[in-house]
């Protein structure tokens, strides 16, 4: 008897979520502006490693060719990943701070082309 209340408990544990998260749950789709973001900072990110690795090891030159393939199949996966992540209940909170992301990198990517232009206004980072 003393071990019917912590059996009761692992099996509500275990068992509801399996349960209860496949009854009426949809999950979020993103919408194709979000997509494409996510994408591009993929893509900035790809390149810069590899760019970094290039630099650092000269005779990986040959990787290159690979890098755009790379990073569309990891930005692919990535959007998949976060849809089937967020719930539909999340949808549209996941999507503004997605959102939020996307715009603070934009800020500082145009930012920093500002500053190393020397745009008035913007100081050059030493």
């Amino acid at each position: 008897m003393k071990y019917l209340a912590p059996v009761i408990i692992v099996a509500l544990v275990v068992l509801l979520p399996a349960v209860g998260g496949t009854v009426g749950m949809g999950f979020v789709d993103l919408p194709e502006p979000v997509e494409t973001g996510i994408t591009a900072v993929v893509v900035w990110a790809i390149s810069w490693v590899f760019v970094q690795l290039i630099t650092l090891v000269p005779f990986l030159k040959f990787l290159d060719q690979f890098k755009m393939p790379l990073a569309m199949a990891i930005s692919a996966q990535l959007i998949s990943l976060i849809e089937n992540l967020v719930p539909d209940a999340f949808g549209g909170v996941a999507i503004s701070g997605i959102v939020f992301v996307l715009a603070v990198l934009a800020l500082f990517g145009v930012g920093g082309k500002l500053a190393e232009n020397n745009a008035p206004g913007f100081r050059a980072r030493k």
